[in-house]
């Protein structure tokens, strides 16, 4: 039976219009190309659509946290910590690498933003640098404490 057609189609005879694309794009992946491998390799390793999700909940965190707690930059870091802290305990799914991603983009923009002067005329970059490591720690450390604790209160006894 050709690809596309079910068996009521084939039934009724009714003949079903192929799709070039999509059978190259099947040939590709059947014949183990190399966009092929590149595309399934990185769709195991990151998600784009976790990565926006994962952005925006540590930005609310971000914003909600650091605007109760006025510690600046270790405030913006908390925030962080809480929103993949709890992102990790309502989902089942782990996205550490997307968590920390998004942390780091955070952190390094908090710490530019809360230090221009110094960023600008003084050592910038390593004070950049120690923002984002420290925002990719926050992001990555709640979001595995935060799904350690959902395995923790759902497994078995």
């Amino acid at each position: 039976m050709p690809r596309g057609e079910t068996q009521l189609d084939a039934d009724l005879g009714v003949d079903t219009v192929e799709d070039p694309v999509a059978e190259a794009a099947d040939e590709e992946e059947a014949s183990g190309g190399f966009r092929a491998r590149i595309r399934a390799g990185a769709g195991r390793i990151l998600s784009g659509r976790a990565l926006v999700l994962a952005l925006v909940t540590s930005v609310v965190g971000a914003v909600l946290v650091g605007g109760a707690v006025p510690l600046g930059t270790i405030g913006t870091l908390l925030g962080v910590v809480v929103a993949a802290f709890v992102y990790g305990t309502l989902t089942d799914t782990h996205h550490y690498l997307e968590f920390a991603l998004a942390g780091g983009a955070i952190g390094g923009a908090s710490t530019l933003l809360g230090n221009v002067t110094l960023s600008l005329l003084g050592p910038g970059v390593p004070i950049l640098a120690v923002g984002v490591v420290a925002g990719a720690l926050s992001g990555a450390l709640g979001h595995y404490f935060g799904c350690d604790l959902r395995d923790g209160l759902t497994r078995e006894i």
